[in-house]
């Protein structure tokens, strides 16, 4: 081809026709303009293929590392469950009526137990560290993600969470009081979770002045509260960022 260029041009020169030669010339420049167009179009599309290709990976990815609907309902009827075994153990105290002992240290022991979502997701770490988050080339889904982060970072911002976890330091330093942590072993312990009451006070439990301790009142009333506002986040979390995010995750991958 390049031979046959050659020639063309020498004939051109030899002719001794400058017009002839300057339409030749500005077709060459436009053949190789294209060839420059058509080389860069082909890169491009390839580069694009490689995007969707490494977009299809982290989608993926993505679609692993979020809390699944599951996982977030079983969250949400944790929080829900000590939400009412505090409330129930509230009433005990203030009645001064404890029927079952062992029952209500089982539920004291629960109610203790922080249930925080974390909002790590790796494989969005990865994207913002590497300046690849552009490769998700769907706006929305990038909002969605964005939402679905955003909430945890304000949770911490607001100071929410330092609180909540205060609450529950609080109240399992008051609850040792009375209660050993040898008798949460002993729970763990023991296949049926239920251990009698006589065992209950060779632990260390002194039921007479955790019911009769005013602060009792009190830290059960904050964690029921912390329990409770808990539970109503995760459930709108859940409805409004994470399963938005999911589906809109879930029909990228498809596509």
């Amino acid at each position: 081809m390049i031979k046959f260029f050659r020639k063309i041009r020498q004939k051109i020169l030899t002719e001794n026709k400058f017009s002839k030669y300057l339409i030749y010339a500005i077709g060459e420049i436009l053949l190789v303009m294209i060839g420059i167009l058509l080389a860069l179009e082909v890169n491009n599309w390839n580069e694009n293929q490689k995007d969707r290709e490494q977009e299809q990976i982290y989608l993926n990815r993505l679609l692993e590392e979020l809390p699944d609907e599951r996982g977030w309902n079983s969250a949400i009827k944790i929080t829900e469950s000590r939400t009412r075994d505090a409330k129930v153990n509230l009433e005990r105290i203030f009645s001064q009526n404890v029927r079952d002992t062992a029952l209500f240290v089982n539920r004291a022991f629960d109610i203790g137990s922080a249930f925080l979502r974390n909002p790590y997701i790796p494989v969005y770490d990865e994207l913002v560290s590497s300046g690849k988050l552009s490769i998700l080339e769907n706006d929305t889904l990038r909002t969605d993600r964005r939402k679905y982060v955003e909430i945890f970072k304000w949770w911490e911002k607001s100071g929410a969470y330092m609180e909540w976890q205060s609450v529950f330091k609080d109240y399992n330093d008051h609850m040792h009081i009375y209660l050993s942590p040898l008798i949460e072993n002993e729970i763990q312990m023991s296949s049926n979770a239920i251990i009698s009451v006589e065992k209950l006070r060779l632990l260390g439990f002194d039921l007479d002045g955790y019911l009769t301790d005013k602060r009792s009142i009190y830290h059960l009333r904050k964690i029921a509260t912390t329990h409770e506002q808990l539970n109503t986040m995760y459930k709108l979390i859940q409805e409004n960022r994470l399963l938005p995010l999911i589906e809109r995750v879930k029909r990228e991958v498809s596509e």
